[in-house]
């Protein structure tokens, strides 16, 4: 588990997220970091994600209605991360790291290019993951990394959610 902030730029515009993010075997909890504070975000509650990377699927997860839906992507998976080039040392997010390049072939036959900062010191974790597509880019910060294994259960819809056909269903309820 680690807190991520995510910043990504494209057109010129760049915007931020964070939040805490689970992963074991393939699936995902993520939930972000509410704008809002105070009582106003206790009343409001949050979305949170859940997604098996296996299936290519999920749920969206509202607190505040106590409720899922089911998520899919549309998208085909990536290929395999390749890295292509090791070696440069350098601390970053607090760890001591090697900066490698890598390759990941998607869906289309299109490479995508990334650079990862890997922890000496955490099993190799990606503490930064950098990908640049002329003037978009994406920067993933990883911090507060926690190599336990999270219980199982924490990657299915708590008992006592009412389940929804569809996010839209979800949404506007």
């Amino acid at each position: 588990s680690a807190h991520v902030a995510a910043a990504t730029t494209s057109s010129g515009v760049t915007q931020t997220r964070s939040g805490e993010l689970l992963g074991r075997e393939g699936r995902l909890v993520f939930q972000p970091v509410l704008a809002v504070k105070g009582k106003r975000a206790r009343a409001e509650g949050g979305l949170f994600f859940i997604w098996d990377e296996n299936k290519h699927s999920g749920y969206v997860l509202s607190e505040a209605l106590q409720s899922y839906a089911p998520i899919k992507s549309e998208v085909e998976p990536a290929g395999q991360l390749t890295i292509t080039k090791e070696g440069i040392q350098a601390d970053v997010n607090g760890h001591p790291c090697h900066r490698c390049e890598a390759v990941v072939v998607v869906h289309n036959g299109l490479k995508s290019r990334l650079t990862l900062w890997q922890a000496d010191d955490a099993g190799h974790f990606p503490v930064r993951i950098e990908a640049v597509n002329g003037p978009d880019q994406m920067t993933l910060n990883f911090s507060e990394i926690r190599l336990e294994s999270p219980a199982q259960g924490l990657f299915l819809p708590p008992d006592g959610f009412t389940a929804y056909a569809s996010s839209v269903a979800l949404m506007n309820e």
